[in-house]
């Protein structure tokens, strides 16, 4: 195939990321993804998902650069905090394109 996309939203939109290189994605579409889940990384800030976290499956699971393949866009709502902080960590990371699009936190995305 000459495009090879991955897409997701919330953790599927961190799986179109972190296993877009094993994919050989070209192109990443991602929705109000998660850097991590780890309580390591985020329990500061984002609690939503502590009680998904199981150390033996999930540890060192954050989003690394060497996971990135392609292009990768990353759509979330600048307005819900724990997103926007999701979205921030990730673009310190990786180069990645963010759209800001109002509504598209987790929540709404799957509905």
């Amino acid at each position: 195939f000459k495009y090879i996309v991955t897409y997701g939203t919330s953790m599927g939109g961190f799986g179109s990321i972190k296993y877009g290189k094993l994919f050989k994605a070209t192109h990443c579409i991602s929705f109000a993804p998660q850097y991590s889940i780890s309580p390591e990384e985020v329990k500061s800030w984002d609690r939503r998902f502590l009680s998904h976290y199981n150390p033996s499956l999930n540890n060192n699971m954050e989003i690394i650069e060497a996971d990135l393949a392609g292009t990768s866009y990353i759509l979330y709502d600048p307005m819900y905090k724990e997103d926007a902080v999701h979205a921030n960590y990730l673009n310190k990371i990786i180069c990645i394109c963010t759209c800001f699009s109002d509504f598209t936190y987790s929540y709404y995305s799957r509905k």
